[in-house]
């Protein structure tokens, strides 16, 4: 969300000099996740792992590692093996990627991507740099809308890449209204089944934490409280 904090930070600041500096940057990192990170046959976002000849990690090329690059690296969202070690090839870089389109990190791209074309200018870059970037941003936008809704849950969720979901509800899930991916309806339907929910992300719609208990008592955990993971209550595990 690199982008996404530059352009608040004009916006606070004024800066012109700084969004010049970094922009080309910021843009490459997002060419990188759009041609290394949205391999699978839709062409949404999907977490990975690459390596590199010559580069040592124990995690590099493997599921964990792809693990790694969410941040929530044992999220629940993230059990099961199914992972594909080499997607790809450029040279001495081997791609790799979960089989699993994510939702939230399909979600930022949409974000980066928006936040980049109205950086652009700000950068003296031509009309067709931002023009490039919406494009980029109002596809994925599509593909979010048309296929990781979850009609029978009412909302947003992982997807495998053989067209079955992966019905684990985190707050990542809310991330495709953050990108304008829900229609209002579905916005509605997400708001009030999922957020405001105090047994699933322990949020008193009273405040003051009224109705809630013990077990479900800070709201927005990092797996919502039904999933069977939510007890241990370790790391992003509950």
């Amino acid at each position: 969300m690199l982008a996404q904090v530059l352009l608040e930070m004009h916006r606070k600041y004024g800066d012109g000099w700084l969004v010049e500096l970094l922009f080309d940057d910021l843009v490459r990192w997002n060419d990188f996740m759009a041609e290394n990170r949205a391999m699978g046959p839709l062409g949404l976002i999907s977490l990975g792992s690459d390596t590199i000849d010559g580069f040592v990690d124990y995690s590099a090329g493997k599921m964990q590692g792809a693990r790694y690059e969410s941040g929530l690296d044992n999220s629940p969202m993230y059990d099961g093996a199914f992972f594909n070690k080499n997607l790809s090839a450029k040279g001495s870089l081997s791609i790799g990627q979960m089989e699993l389109y994510d939702v939230g990190f399909s979600s930022m791209f949409v974000q980066e991507a928006e936040a980049l074309a109205t950086l652009a200018p700000i950068a003296k870059r031509p009309p067709s740099v931002a023009a490039r970037l919406r494009a980029r941003a109002e596809g994925q936008r599509t593909l979010i809308q048309q296929h990781l809704w979850h009609e029978g849950l009412g909302t947003f969720v992982n997807r495998f890449w053989n067209g079955t979901f992966y019905p684990r509800v985190s707050p990542t899930s809310f991330y495709a209204l953050l990108a304008g991916a829900a229609t209002d309806a579905q916005a509605a339907r997400i708001v009030q089944t999922w957020l405001l929910s105090k047994e699933r992300f322990c949020i008193s719609p009273a405040g003051d934490f009224e109705g809630l208990h013990d077990d479900c008592y800070w709201g927005l955990p990092s797996i919502q409280r039904g999933d069977p993971a939510y007890p241990p209550l370790g790391y992003w595990r509950g």
